[in-house]
């Protein structure tokens, strides 16, 4: 089966292949938040009792919808393994605009990144009602006020996060981070790079109530759980990617709400 890497691009790896979905036959199209692994579909192997990890599918009959997917495909294939490095990943793929496609009496908006967060922020902004958000990682300052100023409008809102990204700033431990794989550790480097407005090196409360997203939710008071909620020490299986506005309008996304992934 001929199959390529995020290092066909020339590159070491980018990292960012965070993909999620299947084109079949032209016209069918499985996006989902889970990865194809035993934990993310079906349950750990090592726990009989496991159900897997919380995430979510969805299978849309769609032509119009399945050539777009399959664009974004080509886009990464480029001419596939053992030809030229002109795989596309990362900030290396095209700007594509927003596009809108029917599927029965059903408007489906597609993006593919870079920039999704535009819409997601866009979205927010014009809740009348209610918001629903379910996201493994939230660490984005905009969407994190966005949620914040329909809160004071009246809107009720709920957000469930996933424990090991549920904690604001000042609230981690350092001295456990030492310990933690080079990706988490990357992963707090960019969010100290986020959060320190003036570059200083010195993360100040006046930064934090800006620019930490989770702490910008939970001074606000928005009603937010982790998967601790469950009575266990975090289940560490939080990790769906949707947002439900009005009762009406679902977003559904491979992406976390944060830099590396919008």
């Amino acid at each position: 089966i001929p199959w390529i890497d995020d290092t066909a691009d020339g590159s070491k790896g980018s990292g960012l292949m965070h993909h999620k979905f299947m084109v079949i036959d032209s016209k069918l199209v499985i996006i989902s938040s889970a990865n194809f692994t035993p934990s993310d579909t079906f349950g750990d192997v090592n726990n009989l009792h496991s159900l897997g990890n919380a995430n979510n599918l969805v299978k849309i009959e769609s032509p119009e919808l399945a050539n777009l997917f399959t664009q974004e495909f080509n886009i990464m294939w480029g001419d596939g393994p053992g030809g030229k490095l002109d795989s596309k990943f990362g900030l290396q793929k095209p700007q594509r605009p927003w596009q809108k496609i029917t599927a029965g009496n059903t408007q489906i908006t597609v993006k593919f990144s870079p920039l999704s967060r535009t819409q997601i922020i866009h979205s927010i902004l014009q809740a009348q009602s209610t918001i629903d958000v379910a996201v493994q990682e939230l660490r984005l300052p905009k969407i994190a006020q966005a949620l914040i100023e329909k809160q004071r409008a009246g809107v009720q809102i709920r957000l469930i996060l996933e424990n090991q990204y549920s904690l604001p700033w000042q609230d981690i431990n350092f001295r456990v981070v030492e310990n933690l794989p080079l990706r988490q550790k990357n992963k707090l480097q960019t969010l100290r790079s986020l959060i320190d407005i003036n570059k200083d090196g010195e993360i100040t409360s006046e930064e934090i109530k800006q620019r930490d997203a989770i702490a910008m939710i939970q001074n606000s008071q928005i009603p937010w759980i982790d998967d601790t909620a469950d009575g266990s020490k975090g289940s560490g299986l939080m990790h769906h990617k949707f947002m439900v506005i009005d009762s009406k309008l679902v977003i559904i996304s491979s992406a976390n709400f944060t830099p590396s992934d919008t």
